[in-house]
């Protein structure tokens, strides 16, 4: 499958490469110490090695414990309750009496199953169509999860499910799901999620509204290819992976090569010269010229992948890749490092200057 180059600004600028533990890692600058305005590389992307082998792929989720059937029992009319039959945890038959109205009516419960709301009393007096009492069927309950659009793919019913509840430290229940909803819905972060519905096997000691972990099986697939689940970015609906591509030209960043933290300026034959780099002056990314001197010995590109199962750490490929090819993973130190100033200077601060003529990558 051909693989394009990114046409991201970022790959471009302040990216660099150096071998970091027998790989590659792609540099980005990071401003530090502003008594000596020393600069401090972070690799970006370090290499890692695509892996075959059995894979196991699984998705956690969790959700909450419903009965498989529930029913309310309202009033009839307004008026008295006059006795109620029934107690809070007690198991009723269908059509058992429940409750007897002032007037001589009786109510019957529409289902077989256990009290497991109670709002009357005897002697209260109720409007037409208020609560009495909820029955549900206990013998049969379920774990209603949700699983993102990210993993909803794998999702499907038959699948074994290991549950475990928070309020039933050491107890491991099992299940399976028999139903995987097709109508998805968004929270207020965008993130979408599907509704999922888990049978639980023997389901002693849970109480209905119980908070529930649940991980569900998606399968198992040998001589797999896989990588680290964090290398995979989607773009426009198609997932993709950065690789190095040695087949491009060797680019120098010298002295006048993206100039620096000072507005990309440097020498002249940079991204701009000595006046039009990116920022222009004191103003640009930190305020001081400090030209990136490493050499770029390959360029990362993207490359098109068909995704297969997942464990939330590793997800399989299956087409893409192949077996001990390099790839390109972020690092998670330069994600999560702070930027800082240099002799008072705000990092990367100003606005993008006039840019100049490309002028080679070399000075």
């Amino acid at each position: 499958m051909p693989m394009k180059a990114k046409t991201k600004l970022w790959t471009w600028i302040g990216v660099g490469v150096v071998v970091v533990g027998g790989g590659v890692g792609y540099l980005v600058t990071r401003a530090h110490s502003t008594a000596t305005a020393s600069t401090t590389h972070i690799a970006a992307y370090m290499a890692e090695t695509v892996k075959r082998g059995t894979f196991e792929g699984e998705v956690t989720t969790s959700g909450t414990v419903s009965p498989a059937n529930e029913a309310t029992v309202q009033a009839p009319q307004v008026g008295e309750v006059s006795q109620m039959h029934v107690s809070l945890g007690q198991k009723v038959k269908a059509g058992q009496t429940v409750a007897t109205m002032a007037n001589g009516q009786t109510i019957t419960s529409p289902i077989a199953g256990t009290v497991v709301d109670l709002n009357t009393a005897s002697g209260s007096y109720v409007s037409a169509g208020e609560t009495l009492l909820t029955v549900a069927n206990m013998n049969t309950v379920y774990a209603q999860v949700t699983v993102s659009e990210d993993d909803i793919r794998n999702v499907k019913t038959g699948q074994t499910v290991d549950l475990t509840l928070p309020a039933l430290p050491n107890k491991t229940y099992t299940g399976k799901i028999t139903a995987v909803g097709a109508l998805g819905s968004s929270s207020s972060s965008g993130t979408v999620t599907y509704p999922v519905s888990i049978k639980i096997a023997s389901p002693s000691g849970i109480l209905l509204g119980m908070s529930v972990n649940a991980t569900i099986d998606t399968g198992t697939v040998s001589n797999a290819i896989y990588v680290p689940t964090s290398a995979i970015e989607p773009v426009n609906g198609q997932a993709e992976v950065l690789v190095p591509d040695e087949s491009l030209p060797t680019p120098s960043f010298g002295s006048g090569g993206f100039g620096g933290f000072g507005g990309f300026s440097g020498a002249s034959g940079g991204f701009g010269g000595s006046s039009g780099g990116f920022g222009g002056g004191a103003a640009g990314f930190g305020g001081r010229s400090a030209a990136l001197t490493h050499t770029a010995t390959t360029i990362p590109v993207a490359k098109s992948v068909v995704l297969g199962l997942s464990n939330g750490t590793e997800t399989q490929i299956v087409s893409g890749l192949s077996a001990n090819q390099q790839i390109l993973v972020p690092n998670p130190a330069a994600e999560t490092s702070t930027t800082t100033s240099i002799s008072g200077h705000p990092a990367f601060g100003g606005g993008f200057g006039g840019v100049g003529g490309f002028g080679g990558f070399g000075g």
